[in-house]
């Protein structure tokens, strides 16, 4: 009896510490979700600034370039997260918009320098706000 009771004991204390590492990994999953909102949204609020300059400004158009490889890793490094059950359907929708957005990028970005022309015709703001609205559903998914 006394061997059933530890054995009940052992298996409720390894349920919690189950349930807590389930919560700390929702954490850090939404924490590296809001830190995404925020670089989206800096980044497209920037950039038809930096595409207006980087037509004449050579310092600006490698900013932009920067700023967007730098945001193709990102998003690469975001979809290899595992979410957590609450978040599986978004972030699988995040990681097809993002696929699209890495595209996006591919096509404007050549040997390290932007097809401005190709930017201004192309959706990668469009695209860029759509990833920015999937995080902002991670973010009001009451993680936190």
């Amino acid at each position: 009896m006394k061997k059933l009771a530890v054995l009940v004991g052992l298996l409720v204390l390894l349920s919690a510490c189950s349930l807590v590492e389930e919560v700390d990994s929702s954490l850090d999953y939404l924490d590296k979700a809001k830190d995404q909102i925020n670089s989206l949204s800096e980044l497209s609020n920037e950039i038809p600034s930096l595409v207006d300059k980087s037509g004449s400004d050579p310092q600006t158009q490698k900013q932009l370039v920067e700023k967007l490889n730098n945001l193709k890793e990102d998003l690469k490094q975001f979809n290899q997260l595992e979410a957590p059950s609450v978040a599986e359907d978004v972030h699988q929708q995040i990681t097809e918009k993002s696929e699209q957005l890495i595209n996006e990028i591919d096509s404007v970005v050549e040997n390290g320098n932007i097809a401005i022309e190709r930017i201004e015709n192309s959706k990668l703001v469009k695209t860029l706000n759509d990833v920015n609205e999937l995080f902002n559903r991670i973010e009001n998914l009451g993680l936190n």
